[in-house]
């Protein structure tokens, strides 16, 4: 993954408060890093594939709905 920061830099201070606000062995904190880390890149792959969508399909009467589903 390319990023700005390095993540290993984060590993300390993440400990630290992990640790502080007693999530360190939860799940909870596990939750947060996870998708602290994981959320920009998700966002910045699902965005390039949104804008790889020709404007006519986004502007077909099946972009919105389903057929069967309309009535």
């Amino acid at each position: 993954m390319i990023s700005l920061f390095p993540t290993v830099a984060l590993a300390a201070p993440l400990y630290v408060l992990m640790r502080d606000i007693g999530w360190l062995t939860s799940y909870q904190g596990l939750i947060v890093v996870y998708t602290a880390l994981n959320l920009p890149f998700a966002i910045w792959i699902l965005r390039n594939y949104m804008l790889s969508i020709p404007r006519k399909w986004k502007r077909s009467p099946g972009w919105t709905a389903p057929t069967h589903c309309v009535r």
